[in-house]
């Protein structure tokens, strides 16, 4: 399979100017007798995605290789990296790497209204692509040359594009805020955010979480919350008992525990509605690709393989919120719950 992907790059590399990449593409294929499911995935997103090892590793790995076996499908994963800058996006970057075949799926998206928006330039700069991984052992080869669809670009290595109009999946995850203690409490359970008040209580400024907390019941926490610069330290001091408790992403704290097998981080129960699912995203007229994922998805989470894919990534697995875009963020939707 490894030579017959090469074999389409480099055939796809000398295609004339005006035939379609995908469509040469589609027609190789087919007639090699290869019709990998090819499915972009960022390359540093512990504990979702990872190319670390030749196999790669996380849970959106897992669900991506479930996906495919699922529809009896060859699986070929892109990593790429996104360089979040003031000129690049995730969202924009995703749009490039569909609208330039890259892949056909790309895992591990965010499911928001504005994350699904139409294209707004007409061009796009492709992300870069760090690997490529074909086969069920995740066996890694060189990354090809990129095909340029149209001859322009945007510095050495980053051809532009024409990004894709996107869909998407049903939702696979939830990612929620959570409350977190440390060994100055121990195991503490709360049911509310309540149960915070005359504590020390560390949140990121400027985060989601911390407009929570600073708007919860007409400011009532507000002389109990210290303020931390974003990923300056907060869950270090949290583990380090200099806190009672803490509150951001949940998988951020997963993260933390699998680098810190021995921090006295502990879960308190508490996951505050306010959240986003996550799912996968495709051209916006492969929808019956989207359709044959989403029977795919509804088989796999109505099992135990979602529990063991997070067992194995060392993360806490939360299921996906109806529905699946969530509700606009407002101030409304941001004092729900208690």
């Amino acid at each position: 399979m490894r030579r017959a992907a090469a074999f389409v790059a480099a055939a796809v590399a000398l295609l004339p100017a005006g035939l379609p990449a995908r469509d040469a593409v589609a027609q190789i294929e087919i007639a090699g007798g290869v019709t990998p499911l090819r499915v972009c995935m960022e390359a540093n997103s512990p504990p979702f995605s990872v190319d670390r090892r030749a196999e790669g590793e996380g849970f959106d790995l897992a669900i991506t290789r479930a996906v495919a076996e699922a529809l009896s499908r060859p699986l070929t994963i892109v990593w790429f990296r996104s360089e979040e800058d003031e000129e690049s996006s995730l969202k924009g970057d995703v749009q490039a790497l569909l609208g330039g075949d890259l892949c056909d799926l790309v895992g591990g998206y965010l499911l928001d209204h504005g994350t699904l928006k139409a294209p707004t330039d007409s061009m796009r700069p492709l992300p870069e692509i760090v690997a490529i991984a074909d086969g069920p052992g995740g066996t890694k080869r060189a990354v090809l040359e990129v095909p340029e669809i149209v001859r322009l670009t945007d510095g050495p290595r980053k051809p532009l594009v024409p990004p894709a109009a996107i869909d998407h999946s049903r939702a696979y995850r939830f990612a929620p805020l959570a409350v977190m203690t440390g060994p100055a409490l121990g195991v503490y359970e709360i049911s509310s955010l309540d149960a915070l008040d005359g504590k020390r209580i560390g949140v990121e400024e400027g985060t989601l979480a911390d407009t929570i907390l600073m708007l919860y019941r007409q400011r009532k926490l507000v002389d109990s919350i210290i303020h931390y610069v974003p990923h300056g330290g907060l869950i270090a001091d949290l583990a380090a008992g200099n806190l009672d408790f803490a509150m951001m992403e949940l998988h951020r704290f997963d993260t933390y525990r699998r680098r810190q097998k021995k921090a006295e981080i502990h879960p308190t129960g508490y996951l505050h509605p306010v959240g986003f699912n996550f799912g996968f995203v495709a051209r916006a007229e492969d929808r019956d690709l989207l359709d044959a994922v989403d029977q795919a998805l509804d088989r796999i989470l109505a099992g135990e393989a979602p529990a063991r894919f997070a067992a194995e990534a060392e993360m806490t697995y939360v299921p996906p919120r109806a529905p699946d875009i969530q509700p606009a963020i407002s101030l409304g939707y941001l004092l729900r719950g208690d």
